[in-house]
C-alpha cells in the first residue's frame, strides 16, 4: 500500500474503511479497487523520487507518467 496521507488520516486507512462499508451493504467498492491500483502504479513509476517537491503544473506529472508508462511498455 502507498502511504498517501490526507490530513492526519491515510488513504489506505480511509480506503480500508470505506471498502469494508461497501462490501457490508452488498457494493463492490471498484472505485475504491481502481483508486489503489492507481496509486500503487503511480508509486512503482518513480513519481516520489521525480517530485520531491511540489511540481509546477499538473502537466509536468503527466508528461512523466507518459514518459514512465512508454519506458515500461518498450517504449522510447
Amino acid at each position: 500500500m502507498v502511504p498517501v496521507r490526507i490530513g492526519f488520516i491515510g488513504f489506505g486507512e480511509v480506503a480500508s474503511v470505506f471498502s469494508k462499508a461497501m462490501r457490508g451493504i452488498g457494493v463492490d467498492p471498484l472505485m475504491t479497487s481502481a483508486t489503489k491500483a492507481f496509486f500503487k502504479r503511480s508509486f512503482s513509476l518513480g513519481l516520489k523520487g521525480a517530485f520531491p517537491e511540489k511540481p509546477g503544473s499538473f502537466e509536468e506529472v503527466v508528461n512523466f507518467m507518459e514518459k514512465q508508462l512508454g519506458r515500461n511498455l518498450g517504449e522510447e
